[in-house]
């Protein structure tokens, strides 16, 4: 659970929009423009789904396969662009 408590908290402190020192060093290193409006969107989808994700493991919900995976992060892009 602390674990758990861990990664809600760093998933809702990450703002690549407004990145870090050491967001913006890994970034350079892993060759990631954060200045990319779709690598941002990208990020910004993976945090909702990684916060989804959270929720269903709290709740006691199963995982989801790879299609509701695909829908689910559809689903989050659309929202995204709304």
């Amino acid at each position: 659970m602390k674990f758990a408590k861990e990664h809600l908290r760093c998933t809702l402190n990450m703002d690549f929009s407004r990145p870090t020192l050491k967001m913006k060093t890994f970034a350079e290193k892993a060759d990631i423009d954060l200045t990319d409006s779709i690598v941002l969107e990208e990020f910004e989808a993976m945090k909702l789904q990684n916060l989804e994700d959270i929720r269903r493991m709290r709740d006691g919900k199963p995982i989801l396969n790879e299609q509701e995976v695909k829908q689910e992060r559809a689903h989050i892009l659309a929202k995204l662009h709304e």
